[in-house]
């Protein structure tokens, strides 16, 4: 391992450490008051973002290059995964069952970006960097480079087992692999880590925020056949764009 690989390595191990001691901080237990909390939250959070950026200019990390750069017409599957919840509910009549307050949209917004920052500059800039370097082997290197970031990015959730309920974050590790999978895809056929962003941010955003302000989720059987249903084309998806891309960078050196 070269100097160069093992220090996108520490930086992506010790970030991570930071964000996870972060994320797990009872503050709103230290902090009686709600907004005084999360403003901590978010200047933790923009702190680390300031020290991914920091290190990724000090490395000279930028975007992945790939001739096999596809039209941004392949995103529209993505956007389907990221109405799943709102999907399998209107699929099964819900009704609305809260009220809208814009504040609270605000505050999660807010905090689900900077999460989502943190998280794609982790593993889809610095931890796919840091595989890049890492598989020697060209043979479907992007495959196996998008495959062990999703494994990571589907393993950090790991963390949720405490204190919640096991089954949801043992379906939460499996829709995360999927995301992570599709987002990996994306970073590297995109060129560009804005692109897994906003898809990221779409995706908890209207699945978890919007969706827990206007529907109680239902875990139930008719739930699971959608979001796999949902999941398997999605996935599919992702298996189309990288057989393309591998026959457009085979034209391409041919």
């Amino acid at each position: 391992m070269t100097k160069e690989t093992s220090n996108k390595l520490y930086s992506f191990l010790y970030l991570f450490a930071l964000y996870l001691g972060v994320k797990l901080l009872p503050l709103y237990e230290w902090i009686p008051i709600y907004w005084v909390a999360s403003l901590v939250f978010f200047i933790l959070y923009l702190g680390i973002i300031f020290l991914l950026v920091h290190e990724a200019s000090r490395a000279n990390l930028k975007p992945l290059k790939n001739e096999s750069h596809l039209s941004y017409l392949w995103l529209i599957p993505l956007i389907i995964g990221c109405m799943s919840n709102l999907i399998s509910s209107w699929a099964e009549g819900l009704s609305v069952t809260s009220e809208f307050y814009i504040t609270t949209l605000l505050h999660r917004m807010g905090m689900t970006l900077c999460c989502v920052v943190i998280e794609e500059l982790l593993f889809r800039f610095f931890f796919l960097y840091f595989l890049q370097d890492m598989i020697k082997k060209e043979e479907h290197k992007d495959l196996f480079v998008i495959l062990f970031s999703s494994l990571a990015f589907s393993f950090m959730h790991v963390v949720n087992f405490y204190g919640n309920n096991p089954l949801a974050v043992i379906t939460q590790m499996g829709y995360t692999f999927v995301l992570g999978l599709i987002l990996g895809f994306i970073a590297i056929y995109f060129e560009t880590p804005l692109i897994p962003i906003i898809g990221h941010f779409l995706f908890n955003f209207l699945n978890t925020d919007l969706y827990s302000m206007f529907y109680v989720l239902k875990m139930d059987a008719t739930y699971y056949l959608i979001s796999i249903a949902i999941g398997t084309f999605v996935l599919a998806y992702a298996v189309i764009l990288y057989y393309l891309a591998r026959r457009k960078k085979e034209h391409a050196t041919s």
